[in-house]
């Protein structure tokens, strides 16, 4: 999406955001704590949207950015950071690709669902601006089991790079090849939720067929509701800078 379609999408995304029950960030925090990434001198959070990392970040290095192309994102950003009390951080508008070419380096950049983060020399790049370690976190798996299998079975489903291992696995295999040690650590989450033979009904409307329809009655079995799990994994990629790194 374009910075006008993001702004669009910001107060979705963070509500979005501020109503997952997935720990996601706590858990990444302690895992970074645990492999001594954390406390820092300095962090960037590289396209941090909303700051759903933010409050908890912030605690654990002196000084703290987020930068992100999408003012209205900032917005929030600026908002959670006011609510969190939190005095060490720094707000920059800019795009991915101005962050690369600029000169400023950090003690640890870290990367979370970055759409605009796919490519191996960006991955080069930021190693020039990073101090000590680079993070990058990306969603490789997000399905459920009732939406997932409908969407299947209608030809609806289109693959989304953002929510697969492509991306991640590519930049992995680009640091492997440049003898570059890269730790890998998977968080996987489920979610519960209530979905009413209603909502579903009127979700498929357009789809609807009588095979759909009986699909349907079935899944329910004279209920009104039933319960959807979806499976989300996150993937983190940590690796080191050093000398031997920053020649590779």
């Amino acid at each position: 999406m374009d910075e006008i379609a993001w702004d669009e999408f910001a107060e979705e995304y963070y509500i979005i955001q501020e109503e997952s029950q997935i720990p996601i960030v706590t858990d990444i925090v302690d895992y970074l704590y645990k492999e001594s990434v954390l406390p820092a001198a300095s962090l960037v959070d590289v396209a941090g949207g909303a700051g759903r990392y933010l409050p908890v970040l912030a605690e654990q290095v002196d000084k703290y950015e987020l930068n992100d192309f999408s003012a209205v994102m900032l917005k929030y950003a600026q908002q959670k950071a006011k609510h969190s009390k939190v005095s060490n951080v720094v707000f920059k508008k800019q795009t991915f690709t101005a962050f690369l070419n600029s000169t400023e380096q950090y003690e640890v950049i870290f990367s979370a669902a970055n759409p605009a983060f796919t490519k191996t020399e960006q991955v080069e790049k930021l190693m020039k601006k990073a101090k000590k370690w680079c993070v990058m976190v990306r969603v490789i798996k997000s399905e459920d089991d009732l939406f997932t299998a409908i969407d299947d079975e209608l030809g609806l489903a289109v693959e989304d790079p953002n929510s697969t291992p492509t991306i991640s696995n590519r930049i992995e295999a680009f640091l492997q090849r440049k003898k570059i040690l890269v730790k890998k650590k998977d968080f996987t989450y489920q979610i519960k939720e209530t979905i009413s033979r209603e909502f579903l009904t009127e979700y498929y409307e357009a789809e609807m067929t009588a095979e759909l329809k009986e699909r349907i009655e079935k899944l329910f079995n004279k209920k009104n509701e039933l319960i959807s799990t979806t499976t989300v994994t996150y993937r983190l990629l940590l690796w080191q800078i050093t000398e031997e790194s920053s020649k590779a």
